[in-house]
């Protein structure tokens, strides 16, 4: 017992002292504005010394470079194609685990009648036609003439023969195997040292569909899927800008999944985008299972109770995000994108925002923060109220509320706890149960339960009204993470409220907000601008009109910080209007 009580005095002191940075720990170098006017591709801050340093030599070796993704496979990184056929033939097989794998395709056939040439793929991961038009017909049916050595090479054949629309040349064996796994058509031809990989991808994958989690009344009603690639053409077809860069790396040594990076070179912060790089390469593991699995792999803080990156399944949000300045990262097989760096005020908003007047969506702006405290709190002051202080209860309102627990055998604590694991569970049980069977087992279920509970003297009637408000509040916050970590916060205030009441709450409000304070996405700290204070924004709790948000968020510290001119409503006559910020 003695030795518990140790070791619990002992966490709560290493939760409120003070700890050093750590030495790997990324920070967002700050920005001169007066030097991004001269130099818009260099990103500068002030040191303590008068010599101006930029953000590569002053964290160049802070930042690492990305690094290459060791293959543990029996072909070697650096292991080169023969140009004997046979050889190549026999490592192919070998690799494949040919004939044990039915579905890898090895379609031998010779070209001019006498030089021999094979083509690999994976079956039900291309386009059969495509092969038969673009590959096999025109290399069959050529009448290129050979050289003095009774060899075409693959160049050739690429310029004047194939007709397909996307080839790449390769002389690595990992090269080879990797982009067959991933659905192309690699051709070997005798002589040549090198293979050439032919675009063919075919395979089925699901349609574009309206976003199943963050359904607005105006705005794009196009989803993610699980293509990474039709992702990405969603988001091009949204930003047309030639500075859009996308990069991808592949991330797994057995999945071999393909993860994508893509941001604005011209807007988003440098630093940012090689830190992105440096933790995706960093990675090691056999497989990765989607973006749930790489953010947990390069969060800042994976012990916090909150989420340090923004995931959506909308294209137009995404794109959003891209043009303010962020990093998009977009995983094979998810059907979400991931938004970095993030602060707090990101979790509140939504898509319809920017699609509605200002007028309209500042309301809704104050909803979801008042449903943010209605979620973490109402439960626990209720608490704090009944077990310690009556005072503050108007008399008949007590009067009342006694008379409604007369007979409940439980505290009310226990009662509170019995609700909110009951909702808790209606609400899972819902989400697990298929179809409209799901939506009517948690409107039904929980009429009945809190009806037969109450009838049953196990609840009170408020103490439903309370858990069912609780509830309410916490659908209504937009980001389904940060709303999953208020559920489990309630909790955590919860037992604060039983022990000291008022006072307790105050505490738990105290960790809560210095644990956020500390916190970081990708060297933004999470609570700016309110903390640290930055330049204020006219996008967090009151939505601005769109014609006023001229500057970029000053928190991400992007390339180019203005985004509009002063007066972008170019058909008013006269001096910007009265709000403008420079």
């Amino acid at each position: 017992m003695a030795q518990s009580k140790s070791t619990f005095l002992t966490s709560i002191i290493k939760l409120l002292s003070y700890h050093p940075p750590r030495e790997n720990t990324f920070v967002l170098p700050e920005s001169d504005p007066f030097e991004q006017k001269k130099k818009k591709l260099a990103r500068e801050w002030y040191p303590r010394s008068n010599k101006r340093q930029t953000t590569e030599d002053t964290f160049g070796e802070t930042i690492k470079s990305p690094q290459r993704i060791q293959n543990n496979d029996s072909v070697k990184a650096s292991e080169t194609i023969s140009p004997s056929i046979q050889v190549n033939l026999k490592k192919i097989k070998r690799e494949f685990n040919v004939p044990q794998n039915k579905d890898i395709i090895m379609r031998p056939f010779t070209i001019n009648g006498m030089i021999d040439a094979f083509i690999v793929y994976i079956d039900n991961m291309v386009d059969r036609h495509s092969i038969n038009i673009s590959v096999l017909r025109p290399l069959m049916n050529t009448q290129l003439t050979v050289n003095d050595n009774q060899v075409i090479s693959l160049k050739v054949l690429s310029e004047r023969a194939l007709t397909a629309n996307q080839t790449v040349f390769t002389q690595q064996y990992n090269h080879v195997i990797q982009n067959v796994l991933n659905g192309q058509t690699a051709l070997f031809v005798d002589g040549d040292n090198s293979a050439l990989l032919i675009e063919t991808r075919g395979y089925e994958k699901r349609n574009i569909e309206k976003p199943a989690t963050e359904a607005t009344v105006r705005g794009s009603l196009e989803g993610f899927t699980e293509s990474v690639n039709t992702n990405i053409s969603q988001i091009r077809r949204i930003i047309k800008n030639k500075n859009l860069i996308h990069e991808y790396m592949t991330i797994g040594e057995t999945s071999n999944t393909s993860v994508s990076i893509l941001y604005l070179k011209n807007v988003a912060n440098p630093a940012v985008v090689k830190e992105v790089k440096r933790r995706l390469s960093s990675i090691k593991t056999d497989a990765l299972g989607g973006n749930g699995f790489t953010e947990q792999y390069i969060e800042d803080h994976p012990f916090a109770i909150f989420p340090q990156t923004l995931t959506t399944e909308r294209p137009d949000r995404t794109a959003f995000n891209i043009l303010e300045g962020r990093v998009a990262i977009l995983t094979d097989g998810a059907p979400y994108s991931m938004i970095v760096p993030v602060t707090v005020q990101s979790m509140f908003q939504t898509s319809e925002d920017y699609h509605l007047r200002w007028i309209y969506a500042t309301p809704l702006r104050f909803i979801r923060f008042l449903s943010y405290f209605l979620t973490l709190l109402i439960p626990a002051i209720y608490l704090a109220v009944t077990n310690y202080h009556h005072e503050v209860i108007p008399t008949d309102l007590i009067i009342a509320i006694s008379r409604d627990r007369e007979g409940v055998p439980f505290p009310t604590i226990v009662e509170i706890l019995l609700m909110d694991l009951s909702w808790e569970l209606i609400r899972e049980a819902g989400i697990r149960v298929p179809g409209v069977i799901g939506t009517t087992l948690g409107i039904i279920g929980a009429l009945i339960l809190g009806q037969a509970a109450v009838a049953a003297k196990i609840v009170s009637p408020i103490m439903v009204i309370i858990v069912a408000v609780t509830g309410l509040g916490n659908f209504a916050i937009p980001n389904y993470n940060f709303a999953f970590g208020l559920r489990v916060l309630r909790f955590f205030f919860l037992a604060f409220s039983g022990v000291a009441g008022f006072y307790g709450i105050a505490v738990a409000m105290v960790i809560v907000a210095g644990l956020a304070a500390s916190m970081k996405s990708f060297g933004v700290p999470y609570l700016t601008p309110s903390w640290p204070r930055t330049t204020s924004s006219p996008d967090i709790l009151i939505r601005d009109p769109i014609w006023r948000q001229e500057l970029r968020p000053d928190s991400i510290n992007p390339l180019k910080r203005r985004k509009q001119p002063k007066l972008s409503r170019g058909w008013v006559k006269g001096s910007p209007p009265s709000g403008y910020r420079e």
